[in-house]
């Protein structure tokens, strides 16, 4: 009987220690899961650029994520349509290329309609909100304008002055969102040769790229319509396709849309409040969702 005993504990004791070292075991898996972070075409290094034109010459690039902790931090996982076909491609931080998986064929069995979700629920679109600013009130606007585009499932914003954008910037976008306060009821003059710029001199194709755009300023009759028309006439011009923010009554029977969003920041009403700031997250909001739509 003390045998039966002895033996017993023992094989309780095992058990004991073997249940410790699975939990411990999964305690070490779960704290090194991977965590990606979703990345900007235009902030892609040149490295990576260059494997995936290597690799995909004529693919189009859907989603792309790099892992900043787990197993392989630093690695790209980059999503690529060529044809009917979609690619993830795994690629070292030194540019290698370690692996390429074709969904379709992991997805083949779903049918049409779900794999059209998968693409939707996946695939990436890049926003440019680009922005003039001297006091900081149209830089809160643009802030704003991101925190709409970031509701949007697929979407993902980049905001920067409107003198920091490069030629890579604005090909890399699907959307752009254009604001600046209103400087004698017009585009402040450097903003205005900073545009104009992208098509006389970097001849960038703004053809069907979705865009909005926003304006401050001090009075309430102080142009900011008219700038406002002003940057969508530009982007017409350019052959984009424009977007305002959405409205409705409480109800949700009457619905409509503004030109662009705006703020009255001088005198008679200060800085930017909390309803200009969200028809800038509207006017967001509905530039992505239509370039998501348009993907």
């Amino acid at each position: 009987m003390k045998l039966k005993s002895g033996w017993l504990g023992a094989i309780l004791v095992a058990v004991g220690l073997f249940t410790m070292l699975v939990v411990i075991g999964c305690a070490s898996e779960a704290a090194a899961q991977e965590r990606k972070v979703s990345v900007l075409r235009s902030e892609l290094p040149a490295v990576i650029k260059k494997a995936i034109e290597e690799a995909f010459p004529k693919g189009q690039i859907i989603r792309i994520e790099k892992e900043v902790e787990g197993e392989d931090p630093g690695q790209y996982d980059v999503d690529i349509r060529l044809g009917a076909k979609e690619y993830e491609v795994e690629i070292s931080p030194e540019g290698n290329v370690i692996e390429i998986k074709e969904m379709t064929a992991a997805r083949g069995d779903l049918g049409s309609e779900q794999g059209k979700k998968w693409t939707d629920s996946f695939g990436q679109v890049d926003v440019l909100i680009a922005y003039d600013s001297l006091t900081g009130n149209t830089e809160r606007m643009a802030q704003a304008v991101a925190e709409g585009v970031k509701g949007v499932p697929g979407a993902v914003a980049a905001v920067k002055r409107v003198s920091k954008v490069t030629r890579e910037d604005l090909e890399a976008a699907d959307a752009i969102v254009l604001g600046c306060p209103a400087y004698y009821a017009n585009i402040p003059g450097r903003m205005k040769t900073v545009i104009d710029d992208w098509s006389w001199r970097m001849k960038v194709d703004f053809t069907d790229k979705v865009g909005g755009a926003f304006a401050t300023g001090g009075g309430q009759m102080g142009g900011k319509e008219h700038v406002v028309i002003s940057l969508l006439l530009f982007m017409i011009n350019n052959r984009m396709v424009v977007a305002g923010p959405l409205y409705q009554d409480e109800e949700g029977q009457d619905i409509w849309a503004e030109a662009g969003a705006g703020a009255m920041t001088g005198p008679i009403d200060p800085g930017v409040g909390p309803k200009e700031l969200d028809s800038a997250s509207r006017l967001g909001e509905r530039v992505a969702r239509l370039a998501v739509k348009l993907e």
